[in-house]
C-alpha cells in the first residue's frame, strides 16, 4: 500500500463540540483534492464527548487527546501543527465549513506566488448554511493590516491563513498564555516580525465561519475570560517592545487598556474590582501621561457610580472625554461581518455553492 504524504495538515481544537465538529469533518471530505489531513487536539472534553470523536479517527484523521496545561487553543493548535506532516497548515474552529474548492485553490494559489511565509483568503460568515449570508468577516485588503490588530479590528479571522512551517517556526507559533484574542496575538507577532505574506483578497471566499447562537466561552464573561483578556494587553505589549515599534503603534496599543476599562465598565458587575489591577498594569506596563491617567480615573468613578441611576451623566462623560484624550483610545469595534460581498461575486458564489454542495 502506498501512503500519500499530506499536502496540507488542518489542525482543529476541540473541545465538547463532536456534533458540530462533525459538520466540519464532512466539510474537509468532500475536498476536491485528497491530500490532507486532520489533527483534531482535544482539550480536556467530557467522557463521551471523547468516545464519539474517536468514531471520526481513519487514515487521514487524527486524534491528540491532551490533559496538560495550560489549557486552551492555543496550547492545542501548538501540539496540532507540531505534529502534523505536510509542509502547509491551516487552523480551523470545531464549527467552521470548507467550500469544496478551498484546499485546491489555496494551495493552487500559493504555488504559484512568489514564495510567503502566510497567506490570508476571505472567508464568510454563515448561520445555518454557507451562502445563508452576504456578510464577509471584515476585510482582508484593507490596509495598514498591524495597526488594524492594535485596534481591535482584526481584518482576517483565524481560518483565513494557509501557513507554512517556515513562518511559524519563525514566531514560535501561538503563544501559550493567551486564550482570548490568541489569533490576534499570533498574527500581530507576526506582522511585528515582517514575516512575508501575501492577502488574496478578490478570490471567493473559501471557507464559512458560523455565527449561531451556540454559546460560546469568549462570549461569556467569566473570570477566567477577564483575567485572559487581560493577559492578552500584557503579552501584546511585550510583544511590541520586543520589536521596538514606533511611538504611533505604542499609542495605539495603550489605547487597549482603555478599551478595556470600558468593556469592564460597561458588561461586568462590579467592575471596580478588575478595573484597579488594570490601572495598576497600565501604569506598569506602557504609562500613560498622568492627566490622561487622571481622567481615566474619574471618568471610571463617574461610570460606576451614575451607570444604573443617571446614565445621561455618563454620556455627558464620554463625550467630554472623547474631546480631550486620543483617538486611538477610542478605536472601530471589531468590523467583523460589516462588509458584504458584493451582488456579481454572491450570486458566483452562490451557483459554485449549488454546482458542488447542493445548497
Amino acid at each position: 500500500m502506498v501512503t500519500i504524504s499530506p499536502a496540507v495538515s488542518l489542525i482543529i481544537p476541540h473541545w465538547n463540540r463532536a456534533r458540530l465538529l462533525a459538520e466540519t469533518l464532512d466539510s474537509i471530505r468532500a475536498q476536491t483534492m485528497s491530500n490532507w489531513e486532520v489533527v483534531i487536539v482535544d482539550d480536556g472534553s467530557a467522557a463521551n464527548e471523547i468516545q464519539l470523536l474517536k468514531t471520526y479517527v481513519e487514515d487521514r484523521i487524527r486524534l491528540l487527546v491532551r490533559h496538560d496545561e495550560p489549557k486552551g487553543p492555543s496550547r492545542c493548535r501548538n501540539l496540532g501543527w507540531r505534529a502534523a506532516r505536510a509542509p502547509y497548515l491551516i487552523f480551523l474552529d470545531s464549527d467552521d465549513l470548507l467550500a469544496p474548492w478551498c484546499l485546491e485553490e489555496r494551495l493552487k494559489l500559493a504555488l504559484g506566488r512568489p514564495p510567503q511565509n502566510f497567506m490570508i483568503f476571505s472567508v464568510m460568515l454563515f448561520r445555518d448554511q454557507p451562502g445563508d449570508t452576504a456578510e464577509l468577516w471584515n476585510d482582508p485588503g484593507a490596509k495598514p493590516h498591524l495597526e488594524r490588530f492594535l485596534c481591535s479590528d482584526g481584518p482576517w479571522h483565524t481560518s483565513s491563513g494557509l501557513w507554512t512551517r517556515a513562518g511559524l517556526d519563525r514566531i514560535g507559533g501561538f503563544n501559550e498564555r493567551v486564550i482570548y484574542g490568541d489569533d490576534a496575538d499570533l498574527h500581530i507577532r507576526a506582522l511585528l516580525a515582517q514575516v512575508p505574506y501575501m492577502v488574496e483578497a478578490d478570490a471567493l471566499p473559501d471557507l464559512f465561519v458560523r455565527r449561531s447562537e451556540q454559546p460560546r466561552i469568549t462570549n461569556s464573561v467569566s473570570e477566567s475570560l477577564l483575567k485572559s483578556r487581560q493577559v492578552r494587553l500584557e503579552e501584546g505589549t511585550r510583544a511590541l517592545r520586543a520589536a521596538t515599534a514606533s511611538n504611533r503603534l505604542m499609542q495605539i496599543w495603550e489605547g487597549q487598556y482603555f478599551f478595556e476599562i470600558e468593556f469592564l465598565l460597561f458588561n461586568v458587575d462590579q467592575a471596580g474590582l478588575w478595573i484597579k489591577p488594570l490601572l495598576q498594569a497600565w501604569q506598569h506596563h506602557l504609562p500613560p501621561r498622568r492627566w490622561q491617567y487622571a481622567v481615566v480615573v474619574a471618568y471610571a468613578a463617574i461610570v460606576q457610580s451614575c451607570r444604573h441611576k443617571a446614565y445621561f451623566i455618563v454620556r455627558v462623560a464620554r463625550r467630554v472625554i472623547q474631546a480631550v484624550l486620543p483617538d486611538t483610545y477610542f478605536p472601530r469595534m471589531d468590523t467583523n461581518g460589516n462588509r458584504r460581498l458584493e451582488q456579481p461575486q454572491m450570486e458566483r458564489l452562490r451557483v459554485k455553492l449549488t454546482e458542488r454542495m447542493g445548497v
